[in-house]
């Protein structure tokens, strides 16, 4: 590198192997059209590791929900409360 070059380094989020399994089980769902409340559910559970971080997250208000919680919208916005959930497992936060 030359003077004055910075080297930057891409972070990758911490994955476990169960938000692997959990987000190569989503990805294949998503790709048969099988999604449904309980496997939304079970992928924020895999994403956040506890019942109570769980909780939080989905009773916690999101801009990208009209400031309303996921558990606000899942009925009526299964597969964008499941994006979220992808994004977050990638480390895409917005």
């Amino acid at each position: 590198m030359g003077r004055g070059q910075k080297l930057i380094r891409k972070v990758e989020p911490l994955k476990t192997h169960a938000n692997q399994s959990q987000a190569a089980h989503t990805k294949s769902r998503r790709g048969s059209g099988e999604i449904s409340r309980q496997s939304v559910n079970a992928h924020a559970l895999a994403t956040f590791g506890s019942p109570e971080k769980t909780q939080r997250w989905m009773n916690r208000p999101n801009p990208l929900f009209d400031g309303k919680s996921p558990a606000q919208v899942i009925d009526s916005n299964l597969v964008g409360v499941e994006a979220e959930l992808v994004r977050i497992d990638h480390g895409v936060y917005m």
